[in-house]
This record gives structure tokens, sequence and C-alpha cells, in this order.
């Protein structure tokens, strides 16, 4: 495994931004993952089937990754150090934890998602 990707890019695949694509053919000899988390959140932001059904059809093409007690429990100290100060979100402390576990950077336009995180890597792999 060589990262994880976060929703950002994948949102953006999905709307055919084109320099999301270019980057998503020019990364193939990468091993990139998707948390489990990114995928429900791509779903909760379908407007409907067509929309869920094109999301779940783009995860499918990377390998799964999911959150481990221990990353709930990091995730959580992490969420309540930042969520005031940082407004981090849930699912963001989640990817990170992953990240750290995984020792894998995170692929993301949303460097500021994560930045405030202690120790976490991040790759923006377009602009």
């Amino acid at each position: 495994m060589d990262g994880l990707i976060d929703t950002s890019n994948l949102i953006d695949i999905l709307r055919g931004y084109p320099k999301a694509a270019a980057w998503m053919q020019s990364a193939t000899g990468l091993e990139l993952v998707v948390p489990s988390v990114v995928r429900m959140e791509l779903g909760y932001g379908a407007k409907n089937k067509t929309e869920q059904t094109k999301a779940m059809r783009l995860c499918a093409i990377y390998a799964l990754a999911f959150p481990t007690a221990a990353d709930a429990e990091w995730a959580l100290r992490q969420f309540e150090a930042f969520h005031l100060s940082h407004q981090i979100e849930i699912l963001d402390c989640f990817i990170a934890a992953m990240s750290m576990r995984l020792q894998l950077p995170i692929y993301t336009r949303n460097v500021k998602d994560f930045s405030i995180l202690p120790d976490v890597t991040v790759h923006v792999p377009y602009t």
C-alpha cells in the first residue's frame, strides 16, 4: 500500500475535474487505498441512487481499509484536543488515525484538515 485517498480527490474525480483525472491516470503505479469512512462519506453526499452507485463503483477500484479500536481511541483523543480550536472533523480524525497506523500518507487537497494532527503525512496530488 502506498497511500490513503481522501474524500476530496474522489469527489473531484466524480465531478470530472480534469486535474484529478490526470493525477489518477498518472498514479496507476501507486497502490492507493480508500478508508471505509471515506466511502461512507461519499455515500452520504450522494443526492440520489445514480450518484451513490457511481461513487461506490469508483471506490470499488481500490482496496478498503477499516479502522481498528486503537484507531478509534486515537481519533477520539485528537478530536477532543482539536475540534474546538481547529474545527477538525470526526472522519478526518479517523482517516488520520488509519494513516498513522498503516504508516501511509494521505492524498488530499485539504491539507488544512490534517495539518494540526501530529505526525500525519499529507501529499497534495494536484492543485
